[in-house]
Parts: structure tokens; C-alpha cells; sequence
């Protein structure tokens, strides 16, 4: 649990908020490389909810945003989303 905990917190050093955004980033977690995409709609007030959404087996953030209506949700509801990428397509 405290792993998930500061991947979490090291995941919110790296969101730029400010204008309309989508980004691939990387985090460096336990010693391994960690990428996600990052969403978020233009001029997001601050302290706004995070959405953290998880793709499938062998699939990727790229196929999970493409086929989740989240980044529409996100320009709707002024969030944040974010695509982890599972190592090698799985987690």
C-alpha cells in the first residue's frame, strides 16, 4: 500500500496544469521508468479531483484513452485524468 501511496504523490509532482494539456511523462519509481499520459482540460482551477485510470492486459495508456470517454468527462468537469502504462502490458 505505501508503494501505491508514493507513486500517487510522485505522480502529482510531475502534472503541469494550465493549459490544455496531454503529455506523455515519465516517473522514476523504485529505481524503474514509469510513463503515463496526462489530461487535463484548459485553465483547470486549482485543487481539482484526479481520475487515475487503469488500461487492460496486455494493452496500453494509449488504448485506454482512445477508448474511454474520459478526457470528454475531464473538459466537462474540469479534472485531471491520467493513463498509467503497466510494465510490459500488464499490472
Amino acid at each position: 500500500m505505501i508503494k501505491i501511496q508514493n507513486f500517487i504523490f510522485a505522480l502529482f509532482l510531475f502534472i503541469g496544469i494550465g493549459s490544455k494539456a496531454q503529455k506523455l511523462e515519465n516517473v522514476n519509481f523504485n529505481g524503474q521508468t514509469r510513463s503515463m499520459i496526462v489530461y487535463a482540460p484548459a485553465n483547470i482551477p486549482a485543487n481539482r479531483p484526479l481520475v487515475i485510470t487503469l488500461h487492460g492486459a496486455n494493452q496500453d495508456a494509449q488504448y485506454q484513452m482512445d477508448n474511454t470517454k474520459w478526457n470528454k468527462i475531464a473538459d466537462e468537469e474540469n479534472i485531471v485524468v491520467v493513463y498509467p502504462n503497466g510494465v510490459d502490458r500488464w499490472w
